[in-house]
């Protein structure tokens, strides 16, 4: 879900997190297609939340992590 303004000054991204597994853990906003990450936040009571600025990403992908070394994050 992305939230902007009519005037574009950025962007806000919220998101829940049902499984409790993932509380504190690292939710983080990556290119959709290379390695580079642009933005890291924590699972704090379920949710979480990217606030972006004017040069926002356009397509991003949001990855979370169970541990550091987790091969298959969601």
């Amino acid at each position: 879900l992305c939230a902007c303004t009519s005037v574009p000054k950025g962007c806000t991204i919220e998101g829940t997190v049902k499984d409790k597994s993932y509380e504190g853990k690292q939710v983080y906003l990556r290119h959709a297609l290379t390695p580079e990450t642009y933005d890291s936040t924590i699972v704090k009571n379920g949710t979480f939340r990217f606030t972006l600025g004017e040069t926002s990403p356009e397509v991003s992908l949001l990855v979370l992590k169970a541990s550091s070394d987790d091969l298959f994050p969601v």
